[in-house]
């Protein structure tokens, strides 16, 4: 069962967006954590059958610790965690449901920015430091073995902090390529890291190779949000 778990708040275009792309991708189970004051987010969810799960914003940690543990209620055995704002593509969520490792990573990210409809490619790690740490895939194995993966206190580093708890339980990352970006990151003034974030090192490309996954509708949408 592959359940995706994620975070919302606010951004209420955007997360509009990306729940309409999320819901045809034929994962088992969406849960988002969202403020308990979330009306509108809250209703977006429950348009799309996604669990909407109210909980305090802040800190973030706990928000992705709740989904996950609804995750695992629901009877998840791999979990993708995919954040409000990335576009995840359709060879990747069969790629996840495929895979039989515990935990694994995609290759390459989009990062996209509507206000300057300007985007690049990142690789997931750079001298061993993971760079983007959305739809990633871990096993139930790996889940239960860890505990928590996210620190609770913590409002940053999620990524960092997610990755290296699986690391000293054991579990090694695979990463797993596909034919065209997996996933992209639609950067908007809101974002805790901006667009340029992970420019240096990056290759340009499109708006549209970037956000290749989504409808033409979605795209021609996504060039509004700011």
């Amino acid at each position: 069962m592959l359940v995706a778990i994620s975070a919302a708040h606010g951004r209420h275009a955007l997360t509009s967006l990306w729940a309409k792309h999320t819901a045809t991708l034929g994962f088992d189970a969406v849960v988002v954590a969202g403020t308990d004051t979330e009306v509108v987010n809250r209703q977006t969810c429950q348009t799309y059958g996604f669990h909407p799960l109210p909980i305090a914003n802040d800190p973030l940690a706990g928000k992705f610790n709740a989904a996950m543990e609804r995750a695992l209620d629901l009877g998840a055995t791999r979990i993708m965690i995919l954040p409000s704002d990335d576009f995840v593509s359709q060879e990747w969520v069969d790629a996840a449901r495929a895979s039989i490792d515990d935990y694994i990573i995609p290759q390459s990210c989009g990062v996209y920015s509507p206000a300057t409809e300007q985007a690049y490619v990142i690789h997931k790690f750079s001298a061993g430091t993971l760079r983007f740490g959305a739809g990633r895939v871990v096993s139930r194995k790996a889940v239960e073995k860890c505990g928590e993966l996210w620190t609770p206190t913590i409002n940053r580093g999620l990524d960092t902090a997610s990755h290296s708890r699986l690391l000293d339980n054991g579990f090694t990352h695979k990463i797993v390529t596909t034919s065209t970006i997996p996933i992209t990151d639609v950067k908007t003034s809101e974002n805790i890291w901006p667009a340029s974030t992970w420019r240096m090192g990056s290759n340009d490309i499109t708006p549209d190779e970037a956000l290749h996954m989504v409808s033409p509708y979605i795209r021609e949408q996504l060039k509004k949000v700011r």
